[in-house]
């Protein structure tokens, strides 16, 4: 996918970081709901912690306009999204630093919120395991950091 920057960007670049993949749409009026603590808390990220990925649907102006430092891969036809079960925005996953999903699908500008502050506070934390319920409802599988990874399908 390219980056705001215009480079191409792969998922698997990021291969042994943990990574919150937070799926965006500049004009989505609930995404900008949470742009000030999304800023706040992508600007308190340690170097050596979590990885914000925004996969928007923006172009390269919308994207850069976030004032984000975190890389933002632009999806212009959401494509990535269904892989990882998600199927509008603003919504987010978990993924481990070996690649593994380790949260349900996130919706909405208060659970996002609330997931961005509590990785964060976690950072030290082993990642919360996938619920049973979630990987009994995984029906597709794609790969992210080299790995294959079961992901949710709704």
């Amino acid at each position: 996918m390219p980056g705001s920057n215009g480079h191409p960007v792969s998922l698997g670049d990021f291969r042994g970081t943990e990574v919150l993949l937070l799926f965006w749409n500049p004009g989505c009026g609930f995404c900008r709901e949470i742009l000030d603590e999304l800023k706040d808390w992508d600007a308190a990220l340690p170097h050596d912690g979590p990885t914000l990925l925004v996969i928007s649907t923006g172009d390269d102006h919308e994207n850069r306009a976030l004032g984000l430092r975190s890389p933002v891969l632009r999806d212009e036809g959401f494509t990535v999204g269904p892989t990882f079960g998600v199927h509008g925005t603003p919504m987010a996953v978990r993924v481990a630093a070996n690649g593994t999903i380790t949260s349900d699908v996130t919706s909405g500008a208060p659970d996002i919120c609330t997931l961005l502050r509590s990785l964060l506070r976690s950072n030290q934390a082993p990642a919360k395991p996938i619920s049973p319920a979630h990987r009994k409802a995984a029906t597709t599988t794609s790969s992210i950091n080299g790995r294959s990874t079961r992901h949710h399908g709704r």
